[in-house]
């Protein structure tokens, strides 16, 4: 059963996270934490990092610091290259 979704474009060695979204009638659950979860994981088990331009995603990153060795900053060249791609 599909209740959300994250959104993200590699980049190099970096995975780009640009949105998170669960579905209405499935918030409060906890659900966009586990999905986010799972998909840094893949992150780290595919040796890439990670950069946060999802706000959700953001959030979590600064409130669970064990990612902190996977995670990037968001730079402006990388928001313009994501931009120029059409992806925002």
């Amino acid at each position: 059963m599909r209740v959300g979704s994250t959104t993200y474009v590699d980049h190099g060695s970096q995975r780009v996270f640009v949105h998170t979204e669960i579905d209405l009638d499935q918030g409060g659950k906890g659900l966009a934490s586990t999905l986010v979860t799972g998909a840094l994981a893949d992150v780290r088990a595919r040796q890439l990092r990670v950069v946060a331009i999802c706000p959700f995603t953001a959030s979590y990153l600064r409130g669970h610091r064990e990612w902190d060795d996977v995670a990037d900053p968001v730079t402006p060249r990388l928001t313009a290259d994501i931009r120029a791609a059409g992806l925002l």
